[in-house]
């Protein structure tokens, strides 16, 4: 047993942490004789586990550990990218840190591939970071 959790919750409790079913669908996950059940029963079941104290703890706990390493991943990426972005304006290499800058953007979410505006964002770039030159 982890945490005192049964080999069941645990396994419930990772499921429901990676995030990728619901409730139910992880309860049929941990305890496969319940793939027989009715879904109204699974549902019930799934949500009294859900209010398990020691249930709700590990997966509060496995979902700080997942976010702690997806943060620090990006953090890490956005820092390198910045350093890419910052050695191509140096060089003056107007490809390169418009390509940095544009992954910046994409792995903050910020930057959109349907964005309908005027200039381009390499044109904005040009402008505006590398100061118009060639």
């Amino acid at each position: 047993m982890v945490n005192d959790l049964t080999v069941q919750q645990e396994l419930f409790s990772q499921e429901i942490a990676k995030g990728n079913n619901n409730q139910s669908a992880c309860y049929r996950i941990a305890y496969p004789s319940s793939l027989s059940w009715k879904d109204s029963t699974v549902h019930s079941k799934a949500s009294i586990l859900m209010t398990n104290g020691k249930v709700m703890a590990r997966i509060a706990g496995l979902q700080a550990t997942v976010e702690k390493h997806v943060l620090y991943t990006m953090e890490e990426h956005y820092k390198e990218l910045e350093e890419c972005r910052q050695l191509a304006i140096t060089k003056e290499d107007i490809s390169n840190t418009i390509k940095a800058t544009e992954l910046k953007g994409k792995a903050t979410g910020k930057y959109k591939e349907q964005i309908d505006i005027d200039m381009t964002v390499k044109q904005i770039i040009v402008n505006v970071v590398v100061g118009g030159k060639k």
